[in-house]
């Protein structure tokens, strides 16, 4: 069984390229989770209120 994590990026910037950069080494690494990783402008519009209301920052800008 592989367990999953999910993140989320919100930011002004398209990040696009470097997300698929970041799936791809993890895809072909070790690392014992599958990781989707998701702007949110990318997010289905059904889902962000959810996620507005749960969600758990881990990091904002400085």
């Amino acid at each position: 069984m592989k367990f999953g994590l999910g993140l989320m990026i919100e930011s002004p910037h398209d990040l696009s390229i470097i997300i698929a950069q970041i799936q791809e080494t993890l895809t072909n690494s070790n690392f014992p989770f599958k990781v989707d990783i998701v702007e949110f402008k990318n997010f289905a519009e059904s889902y962000k209120s959810g996620y507005q209301r749960d969600k758990v920052r881990l990091f904002t800008e400085a």
